[in-house]
């Protein structure tokens, strides 16, 4: 494992920041480990699920089952309103993560953020951006491979698309579509030219462009109402030539200021410890009793430092850069091969995970 070493660092600096002085509960700290390095037995599973290109298929084609379920859910939801899915009773703490509605700020036009299978809209959102990323890759390989499993693989491409169409989210929006130009960009670099197979990875994409645009069609006849709430959405508040544009806001603005308000906290040099300021604090509070620190950004960056101090950001940092480099230099390898899809959107998706 090339990036043995800064996973082991952090991971013993994340244990250290568990007994920091500034967590009220070391509750706080196990909790943040779960999430942090939940990942570390599931690569060694991974490893002994996956033996074979039979596996490698077989576990692609299952979660392309999952994914086109849960997108498809998400659909509907969006369709059909927070009663579907969700309890007629919501608990308070996370009310709001279900029962979310955006209005566009032009047109008045008003549509639902669907959570689907999850309690948080947040997390169907990252299911959808990153479903996205790993089915693109399945496809390609499928194309360059094998015909079996094509229908499912490219019927979960256009769900998907449509999901993220209704997710009423532009950072969906903006991560989908920013991805589906890396990814096809990459899939051109890394074609068997040699074996003059590149036409099927011209065709794969235009099998992609085809069914984006054909779920976004369908969506749109039978539900115009629906789908136009969220164009109008995403077209006043992303397009820059819009009076209430917020692209620049989003994109720069807000993270930067996000990230900068962890540095105005008293213990930004050495963080309150890990997990202080994670996923899932105020169910400790709640339960257990447990005071919290009430600090925390909604910026990744800014999260690592209010947690660990500037020390912590560095070291994920470090392991960001050796995760991206090994799976890189794996992706480069395979260059050429039926493989190639899958290793790069692997390497994409951990470059969005540690950069993004």
């Amino acid at each position: 494992m090339p990036f043995l070493v800064p996973l082991l660092v952090f991971l013993w600096f994340a244990i250290a920041q568990v007994f920091n002085p500034g967590s009220t509960s070391v509750i706080y700290g196990f909790l943040g480990l779960k999430l942090y390095f939940l990942y570390i037995p599931l690569m060694y599973l991974g490893y002994a699920l996956i033996n074979s290109e039979q596996d490698l298929r077989h576990f692609f084609t299952f979660n392309a089952m999952l994914i086109l379920a849960v997108a498809f859910l998400g659909i509907a939801q969006s369709v059909i309103g927070p009663t579907f899915l969700n309890p007629s009773t919501v608990q308070e703490d996370i009310r709001e993560l279900s029962t979310l509605f955006r209005t566009s700020p032009i047109t008045g036009f008003v549509a639902y953020r669907p959570c689907s299978v999850f309690v948080s809209t947040g997390r169907f959102q990252n299911f959808i951006v990153t479903s996205w990323i790993m089915i693109l890759g399945f496809g390609g390989y499928l194309i360059l491979r094998i015909k079996k499993g094509r229908n499912a693989a490219f019927a979960t491409i256009g769900v998907v698309a449509a999901a993220a169409l209704m997710s009423t989210s532009r950072g969906v929006m903006m991560w989908c579509g920013g991805s589906t130009l890396v990814v096809m960009a990459a899939f051109i670099w890394g074609a068997p030219w040699k074996q003059r197979e590149a036409s099927r990875v011209i065709r794969s994409i235009q099998r992609v462009i085809l069914l984006g645009g054909l779920s976004i069609v369908t969506l749109s006849v039978m539900f115009p109402e629906e789908v136009n709430s969220r164009l109008a959405i995403y077209s006043e508040t992303l397009s820059p030539y819009s009076t209430a544009s917020e692209l620049a806001y989003r994109t720069r603005e807000y993270p930067l200021r996000n990230f900068l308000a962890a540095f105005d906290t008293q213990r930004w040099v050495i963080g309150y410890g890990t997990g202080t300021a994670s996923l899932g604090i105020q169910y400790v509070a709640r339960i257990l009793h447990q005071p919290n620190t009430g600090i925390s950004v909604e910026n990744g960056y800014g999260q690592l430092v209010i947690e660990m101090g500037v020390m912590g950001l560095i070291l994920w940092l470090v392991l960001g850069i050796s995760v991206s480099i090994s799976a890189w230099n794996v992706a480069k390898r395979l260059r050429g091969s039926p493989w190639f899809p899958i290793a790069f959107v692997i390497f994409w998706f951990i470059f969005l995970f540690f950069f993004r």
